[in-house]
């Protein structure tokens, strides 16, 4: 065993070693430790707890191996970075879809908090309007926001039934409908499937027209799901026909 020593001063007090994959986990996890302080995300807490202490037990690590490591301890560092980053990706996807639960409560005083967030994917997330983004990162945020809103939707579907209100399950059940037939059509557009995904648009009309009278055209959810749904139930719909004939 070869103990590989070096005299170096970490970069924003993060280690050196495979800075590439690490740097970025750090700073997202100091990103995420200030939402433990909103409690409108409270059901996202202990995700964000535990992948913050192990980013930080983790930081530890790799300050010690830049002055003294092995060859199995960089290999085990590296093993734990890519574990993290994939834990990342989950808990993106969680916290996510508890900021759009957040937008559809219109909790304005959190979501303003998280639009100061040094974490990128969360401050935009939360923004009150849409992010200049190339076409290629506009689109993966776009499919990640509404992934996370079918989610949230999906929750706030199961609070409803508890509480046995009608009018709200009917409204939010074809809400939902419209996010899930979004991405069908978004899915099966990039399958090239064309006439199926025609088929899509419809349904999103049909949902739209049922939302109308479930939720009143004056309800936020519904302005706000009409306003996601309208390219896709003009602009998207009328491309669609004819590539399908």
């Amino acid at each position: 065993m070869i103990a590989l020593t070096t005299a170096v001063i970490a970069k924003n007090g993060y280690p050196l070693l495979y800075g590439s994959i690490g740097d970025e986990l750090y700073e997202v996890a100091e990103g995420y430790a200030p939402l433990l302080k909103i409690e409108s995300l409270e059901q996202v807490h202990v995700h964000i707890e535990d992948y913050v202490r192990q980013v930080q037990t983790l930081k530890e690590t790799g300050l010690a191996l830049d002055k003294v490591s092995t060859a199995e301890g960089y290999k085990s560092y590296l093993a734990d970075l890519r574990r993290l980053s994939q834990q990342k990706k989950e808990l993106d996807s969680r916290v996510l879809a508890a900021i759009e639960e957040l937008k559809i409560r219109q909790i304005e005083v959190d979501l303003t908090t998280l639009r100061e967030n040094p974490y990128a994917l969360l401050s935009e997330a939360a923004a009150p309007e849409v992010i200049e983004l190339n076409a290629s990162e506009g689109a993966e945020l776009s499919a990640m926001n509404m992934q996370a809103s079918l989610q949230a939707l999906k929750m706030q579907l199961m609070e409803v039934r508890d509480d046995e209100n009608m009018t709200m399950i009917d409204c939010i059940n074809d809400v939902t409908a419209i996010n899930y037939w979004i991405l069908e059509v978004d899915r099966l557009r990039d399958e090239q499937a064309w006439c199926r995904a025609y088929i899509g648009t419809g349904q999103i009309v049909d949902f739209e027209r049922s939302a109308r009278k479930a939720c009143g055209s004056e309800h936020p959810l519904f302005k706000q799901w009409t306003e996601h749904s309208e390219h896709y139930r003009t602009t998207v719909r009328k491309e669609l026909v004819q590539t399908c004939e």
